[in-house]
């Protein structure tokens, strides 16, 4: 019976701080900006979460055995990196599936080996990556992209900047 009661005040006071928050007796902490990772091979993966650690953003890396997705249906996502080589990913399936969030406000960068097979799925993504490239590139794709999402420049880290700096 204990537990029950604990619950239940736990409920009335959250119900409450919605209330207020709706109310504007406080004030809501925005959402964060949610990129989620989903590349094939490691040496890509890297260099896109290099690219991503300049930012002060919420970033997932799924594993090869990981449904992207399936995520995408339990989390809200503002950036969905993908790779044509992703997981059992066969004929873009991935990159089809992931079409119907797209209305929804995700983008997606498609992360692709060669020109040719960019330019092949050009209307399933929004900007695309393919070899050569390196995490500079990326870091330029995924400002470019938070300021057409946001509408504002994105914040740089200072202490990644600094480490970058430093090691010029």
């Amino acid at each position: 019976m204990h537990n029950a009661k604990e619950r239940g005040l736990r409920a009335s006071r959250a119900a409450a701080r919605r209330k207020a928050a709706l109310e504007g007796g406080v004030a809501v902490k925005p959402k964060p900006f949610k990129v989620l990772v989903a590349i094939h091979r490691p040496k890509f993966r890297t260099r896109m979460l290099r690219a991503l650690s300049m930012f002060h953003w919420e970033v997932r890396s799924l594993l090869n055995k990981e449904d992207p997705i399936g995520i995408l249906n339990q989390h809200e996502t503002n950036i969905l990196v993908l790779s044509d080589d992703f997981g059992r990913n066969r004929e873009l399936g991935f990159f089809k599936a992931a079409q119907r969030f797209r209305p929804q406000g995700v983008y997606i960068i498609g992360v692709f080996d060669a020109e040719e097979d960019a330019k092949a799925a050009f209307e399933l993504y929004d900007m695309a990556l393919y070899t050569p490239w390196k995490s500079l590139h990326a870091t330029e794709v995924l400002a470019e992209l938070y300021q057409h999402i946001k509408g504002e420049p994105p914040v740089i880290r200072n202490d990644v900047l600094h480490e970058e700096l430093e090691e010029q």
